[in-house]
């Protein structure tokens, strides 16, 4: 728990001093002194912290510690409804029920003084005593003696009455009540049996006589008893009628509550900490379900929280969990206070058209995944960007098939991957190497990919058309004006500008929007987080980054990062650098950052980052050298970093073998058109291009180059294009499409043969034929040569 119980407080304490106090050891986000009705402080309260850790520290440091001259007692605190917490209570109310037979306060008084008064006169010494006193104690004595006889005398005689003694007032009050019996005319009542007449005279109160013995009547006192239950059934009839009327209420709320989760599947949460993140609360409240959209008000003018959210899960069942799971739970020393919530306004419906249903379909789907890449761009634009560069028309570009030997498709596309090289050099010129973010699956709502742009859209145009939602922060066009990024400080305004955009017709074109990878923008200073930079205008790049332009020249070597933790939060990305860039084969260093949710436009160091080397040998040159080093007051620890096994970021960096599988290609596209495109980044040892029975493409083909170099470039240069419209998706073939070695085919085959003799002879079928080693090879030759044959056919 990230909440604590502090006891033994002063009494004059105040909610900010001990808020200054607690502060020492970490981020406090709460603090609440317990008070009484008339405002007095009860001497104890609660700390809340942003984390668990902070708040165990804080326990440790501040228990058993003084603030002024009060001894702290401090403790984690207990959540609502734990089970301790009901125990003691039903502990309590148990002691609270059972009867008492407590005598009346002044009573207890009176006896114990009676009796420590009548203690000190016993045990005080004679010489001390007054004269008369021993004279006083003798005639008690005797008087004490002789009681047994007068009590029988007394019962003969009921007109005798005996002497009051004289004593003291003290000695009066401390003395037991005398046993006489009233002159009630028992002794003469015949009727009267002995037994009853020994209770009349029996002493009821041995130990002072304060009260009167009762008369003993079997009716009288089942008489008072039914009246007493009398009164009891009255007077808790009107309160058992309230709590009734109390418990059918709160069923009722209950029933409304369950209803209204079940409609909306939504729920109001009261009582954020202010600096409380959309991402920590999803991270909080997705142990019950999938969290479909969690969303903190922002205050409009200073664009902080209001300590409000509304969160929305896929399934309402999971938020019924959450809402009976979460209300009252602590949520970085916080209680917090979940409501349900009702659904969103409906929007006004008017009739649409097909095409307008289409379109709403694909808004709906905007935030999920794309079938494009990160750098899609238009083919329009691509081809006025470069007819325009190079002055000359796009009739003149593309050609015609009977004006050249390469078909327009095929210019096109190589069109394209020139494009997309000039695109990946000025985000690598930036800070920004796209590689690297290719198997990243989280996203960041405050970056937005806008593609598919228009040729000539300027970085004033895009930020005219998101400022309309919100704060914009960095803007940057590449040099081909066919796509850009916008950054949008304020994670709330982003994702309404990211609703109201994705596909929204943009002069003669339609965006295409996506959220960014996560970290996908590097930090910058506040002088420079509302900046446009464009290409064409020719910006220079931060030093930090001027490295990353020889990236294709020296990309970062398979494993060759190395990820740096326990960085300090003041560590800046320039530091970073400064610190790794004298080591052989440095080629960049990065902090990871994330927005800083106090303060809109800056970012927040993550406390780790990354640094690449051009090859394995000089990362662990590095490794060695910089674990346990000491930057900025902290201690590196500096380990390999664990990438991903997605297939696009393991292509560049090496390649098993120099044959490749192209997927998604076009049905109209040709052979030749695969020669021509891929023959311009290396030399062609052979394409393939299987077709169905009816003489149909089936979707993919193989493309072999001479040597693995040249397919490393071909696939790193490739990997973006588009041929007649389709995204050419670039994998390293595999055995799966029968292009294994000789060797492979021979052992496999051997197995298959021996397996299959030894299952003939168990089951006595007869054998096939046995073949040798030489006789195997002859027909994997055979079959190769007549493979060879076909591709020449098809040509």
């Amino acid at each position: 728990m990230s909440r604590l119980i502090v006891k033994g407080l002063p009494s004059y304490l105040s909610d900010a001093r001990l808020r200054e106090h607690f502060a020492q050891k970490g981020h406090v986000t709460d603090v609440k002194l317990m008070r009484r009705p008339d405002g007095t402080s009860r001497r104890f309260g609660f700390v809340g912290f942003r984390t668990e850790e902070e708040a165990a520290a804080a326990c440790d440091y501040f228990d058993r510690t003084y603030l002024d001259t009060s001894r702290l007692s401090v403790s984690i605190a207990k959540r609502i409804g734990d089970d301790d917490l009901v125990a003691h209570k039903e502990r309590a109310r148990t002691r609270a029920k059972a009867p008492t037979e407590a005598k009346p306060t002044r009573a207890k008084a009176s006896e114990k003084s009676a009796s420590f008064e009548e203690f000190l006169a016993v045990m005080a010494p004679r010489t001390k005593r007054k004269t008369w006193q021993h004279n006083e104690d003798l005639d008690h004595t005797n008087t004490s003696a002789a009681l047994p006889a007068a009590d029988s005398a007394v019962a003969d005689d009921p007109a005798v009455e005996a002497p009051a003694a004289k004593k003291p007032k003290r000695a009066a009050e401390a003395a037991p009540a005398p046993a006489v019996a009233p002159s009630d005319g028992a002794a003469m009542d015949e009727a009267l049996s002995d037994l009853e007449y020994m209770r009349r005279r029996m002493r009821h109160k041995v130990a002072g006589g304060e009260e009167p013995p009762s008369v003993f009547e079997q009716s009288d006192s089942d008489a008072s008893a039914a009246s007493e239950a009398e009164d009891e059934d009255e007077d808790e009839g009107p309160a058992a009628q309230q709590r009734h009327a109390q418990l059918a209420e709160q069923q009722r709320r209950d029933e409304e509550n369950v209803d209204t989760i079940m409609a909306s599947g939504r729920l109001f949460v009261r009582n954020l900490p202010y600096s409380a993140t959309e991402d920590e609360l999803e991270r909080f409240f997705q142990t019950y379900g999938p969290v479909e959209q969690v969303h903190i008000p922002l205050d409009a003018q200073t664009k902080a929280s209001k300590g409000l959210a509304f969160v929305k899960f896929h399934d309402a069942a999971h938020a019924l969990l959450a809402f009976r799971g979460r209300d009252g739970a602590i949520f970085q020393g916080r209680l917090l206070h979940v409501l349900p919530a009702v659904s969103l306004a409906p929007k006004p419906t008017h009739p649409a058209t097909l095409k307008q249903k289409r379109l709403d379909a694909k808004k709906a789907l905007a935030g999920k995944d794309f079938n494009w890449s990160m750098l899609y761009m238009n083919s329009d634009a691509v081809a006025n960007s470069i007819s325009d560069r190079m002055g000359v028309d796009k009739a003149t570009l593309l050609g015609t098939e009977t004006d050249s030997q390469v078909s327009p498709a095929v210019r096109l596309a190589l069109a394209e991957t020139r494009v997309i090289q000039e695109t990946k050099q000025f985000f690598a010129e930036q800070g920004i190497q796209l590689d690297a973010f290719e198997h990243v699956k989280a996203r960041a709502d405050d970056i937005i990919l806008v593609k598919n742009l228009p040729y000539g859209t300027s970085g004033e145009e895009i930020r005219a058309l998101f400022s309309r939602y919100g704060d914009v922060g960095r803007v940057l066009i590449p040099p081909a004006n066919t796509m850009a990024v916008v950054e949008m400080p304020v994670v709330g305004e982003a994702r309404a500008a990211f609703r109201a955009l994705a596909y929204k017709r943009f002069r003669d074109s339609v965006l295409y929007l996506e959220k960014a990878p996560a970290g996908f923008l590097p930090p910058r200073d506040a002088a420079s987080s509302h900046e446009t930079i464009s290409g064409v205008q020719g910006k220079t790049a931060p030093d930090s980054s001027r490295a990353l332009r020889q990236v294709d020249e020296a990309p970062v070597a398979a494993d060759a990062t190395l990820y740096i933790k326990n960085l300090s939060f003041a560590t800046t990305p320039e530091r970073l650098t400064e610190a790794f860039h004298t080591l052989d084969g440095f080629l960049f260093a990065r902090v990871q950052t994330k927005p800083d949710p106090r303060q809109p436009g800056r970012r927040l160091s993550m406390g780790y980052g990354f640094a690449g080397f051009a090859s394995l040998a000089q990362a662990q040159q590095a490794q060695q050298k910089m674990d346990g080093d000491v930057l900025d007051g902290h201690t590196l620890s500096v380990s390999f970093a664990r990438r991903g096994h997605d297939a696009d970021d393991a292509a560049p960096v090496k390649a098993p073998t120099s044959k490749m599988l192209v997927k998604n290609v076009p049905f109209e596209a040709t052979r030749k058109d695969l020669r021509e495109l891929f023959g311009v980044h290396g030399q062609l040892k052979s394409v393939r291009l299987p077709k169905q029975v009816h003489g149909r493409t089936r979707g993919f083909a193989f493309v072999e180059f001479v040597s693995r170099r040249e397919a490393e470039h071909a696939m790193s240069a490739l990997r973006h294009t588009h041929l007649l419209g389709r995204h050419l998706v670039l994998e390293w073939a595999g055995d799966a499409d029968g292009t294994a070695s000789v060797d492979e085919l021979r052992d496999k085959t051997r197995k298959a043969y021996v397996s299959e003799a030894e299952r003939s002879a168990l089951v006595g079928q007869r054998a096939k034929l046995r073949l040798g080693a030489e006789q195997v090879a002859e027909a994997v030759a055979q079959q190769k040569a007549r493979d060879d044959d076909d591709d020449d056919s098809d040509a």
